[in-house]
């Protein structure tokens, strides 16, 4: 780091020292950020993978690693720190997540089991007081985002369990019964998933809970189900035709149009409710959702011609896309048949997350976020509980994300430019120590150099190792260059 500061503020005593560190940290840094960019095309291109035993894999790979995270590292705990549903949402992804393999896999008995145990264990820990207190009674008991949450979980066990609890089924019909007539008893089907708050996404996933139960028990929920899907039909987003993100409690008008994050969950959900509306739905929100910056094409949170600010739903919020909407809308796209925006979407997640391994598991930025990988892993994994088939005109194939590939290799050639020209002049100044140096290349120096400083702490942590083995590089070539017949001398 002295070094550093010392060509920075042009202190240094030897020309040496200078030619050691501008050959060491330029190359070193270079080598680090080969490992970085390679690997993030790498892992780019092996998410497009279409095979589905690919994707299936790292869903079990980071299912594992949550399962862990959830027992042992407080996983739920944490998120819940970080907005009001983080335990809810990171217990059900998790749940869903080990459905949707048990579902794609129907021969695999011990996996069976071992979901049953961890979903059973979810559905414990939702009636904890800690969890259940932060969702007040609405129209029907912790409001329709808790308890449509808990009832889908129990109708994903109906689905995996040949023979389960009589206390749990006895809760499905209950609840179920509930949710229904709560809609058939509101002025416009919508219930509220928090006293003053409503959102059609957790409505729909309330719908979801109601058709499964149609389908495993024969029932007819059907008129609740138009009811709330009258509603939605007749208040779509002027502009894109799309499900509006927030409504009134009050008075059932639209509060905040349209927005990604809740359309890619709405469509998860509406694929088991209502094909017809799901394929028309997926339509308009790849015509007016489908970003394309550089020819990447991430899920945009806000419509074309619209603009917003992220939040704690969206989350990073990037050229347009959304942090959310792209991850999670990895998954839509997969449960539509367009294999296409699946495999250029979970490029971006894939390159960017920077998934790891250990004791087994596969998580995102090392776990951090538990959160995302239970997003992720429902995406991977995404499958209808009811089997049902999109349009066939929705279907692409699969391809690879050879525009991100692109975008990365010139952003890294860029990179390897400036970090490399520092060093090739450095070596000729110390070849003709006599010589002036342009006061152009002084100014772009500087800058390199100021970006070596901010990218010296990052580097070092990273890739030690790297810089142990390039110090002792340049120090051969170091010698080399000074014991050369015509070599300036050591000093100044």
């Amino acid at each position: 780091m002295s070094y550093l500061m010392k060509i920075i503020s042009g202190k240094s005593k030897t020309t040496s020292t200078i030619l050691s560190i501008a050959l060491s940290w330029p190359i070193g840094l270079l080598i680090g950020i080969t490992f970085l960019f390679g690997g993030m095309c790498c892992r780019a291109w092996q998410a497009s993978d279409p095979d589905s035993a690919v994707r299936l894999e790292r869903a079990r790979s980071m299912l594992k690693a949550l399962g862990d995270d959830l027992h042992e590292a407080r996983a739920a705990e944490r998120m819940q720190e970080l907005f009001p549903e983080g335990d809810v949402y990171t217990l059900t992804l998790y749940s869903c997540g080990l459905v949707n393999v048990c579902l794609a896999c129907p021969q695999d008995q011990s996996y069976r089991k071992m979901a049953r145990s961890e979903i059973l264990w979810v559905l414990d820990r939702l009636q904890e007081p800690a969890v259940v207190r932060k969702f007040p009674d609405t129209e029907v008991a912790n409001g329709v985002y808790f308890l449509s949450h808990r009832t889908q979980l129990i109708a994903g066990l109906h689905l995996i369990d040949t023979a389960p609890s009589l206390m749990l089924t006895r809760e499905y019909h209950d609840n179920c019964q509930r949710l229904a007539q709560a809609i058939l008893d509101s002025p416009w089907g919508l219930l509220q998933s928090y006293p003053g708050g409503c959102w059609p996404a957790d409505n729909i996933l309330a719908l979801r809970c109601l058709a499964l139960h149609d389908m495993q028990f024969h029932t007819d929920y059907s008129v609740a189900i138009e009811k709330t899907l009258g509603w939605v039909r007749a208040n779509l987003d002027i502009d894109t035709g799309t499900i509006p993100h927030r409504v009134s409690a009050a008075t059932g008008a639209v509060i905040t149009p349209t927005r990604g994050c809740t359309m890619v969950l709405s469509l998860q959900y509406l694929i088991d409710v209502d094909i017809d509306l799901f394929n028309q739905q997926y339509r308009r929100m790849r015509e007016h959702f489908l970003g394309d910056v550089l020819g990447i094409t991430p899920w945009r949170e806000y419509p074309k011609g619209r603009n917003g600010c992220g939040d704690v739903d969206s989350g990073p919020i990037i050229f347009g896309g959304g942090a959310s909407a792209t991850g999670v809308g990895a998954g839509t796209a997969l449960l539509a048949g367009d294999i296409s925006s699946y495999g250029k979407q979970m490029a971006i997640v894939e390159a960017f997350a920077f998934p790891s391994r250990r004791a087994g598991g596969r998580r995102y930025w090392n776990g951090i976020l538990p959160v995302a990988d239970g997003f992720a892993v429902c995406s991977f994994s995404a499958i209808s509980w009811r089997g049902a088939k999109p349009d066939a005109a929705l279907a692409t194939q699969p391809v690879r994300p050879w525009a991100l590939i692109g975008v990365l290799s010139a952003i890294y050639f860029l990179i390897g430019f400036f970090l490399v020209m520092p060093a090739i002049t450095a070596i000729r100044s110390q070849r003709s120590a006599a010589s002036a140096t342009h006061p152009m290349w002084r100014i772009v120096e500087i800058s390199i150099k100021v970006l070596l400083l901010c990218l010296l702490i990052w580097s070092t942590i990273l890739f030690i190792p790297i810089w142990c083995v390039v110090w002792g590089l340049c120090a051969v070539v170091r010698r080399f260059l000074l014991n050369k017949p015509g070599a300036a001398s050591d000093e100044d």
